[in-house]
C-alpha cells in the first residue's frame, strides 16, 4: 500500500488495540493512553472495491 490514501476510495476504517489496559482507540482512530506499556493499534481499511489493507502501529506509553 502506498503512503497516500485517497479517502474517496475508502468504504470504512476500523481500529483495534492489542491491550485495552494500556491504550484504547475509538472509532475515529483517536488513541487514549491509560497506563505505561506498549500496545499495537491496527487499522483495517476497506476500499469501495472490497479490497482491504491493514496498517499496524506500535505505540509506547511512558
Amino acid at each position: 500500500m502506498s503512503s497516500k490514501l485517497n479517502m474517496n476510495n475508502v468504504s470504512k476504517i476500523t481500529y483495534k488495540t492489542s491491550k485495552k489496559s494500556v491504550a484504547t482507540v475509538d472509532r475515529n482512530g483517536k488513541v487514549k493512553a491509560k497506563t505505561k506499556g506498549t500496545v499495537t493499534v491496527t487499522a483495517k481499511v476497506t476500499l469501495k472495491n472490497g479490497k482491504t489493507r491493514t496498517v499496524k502501529m506500535t505505540i509506547t506509553v511512558k
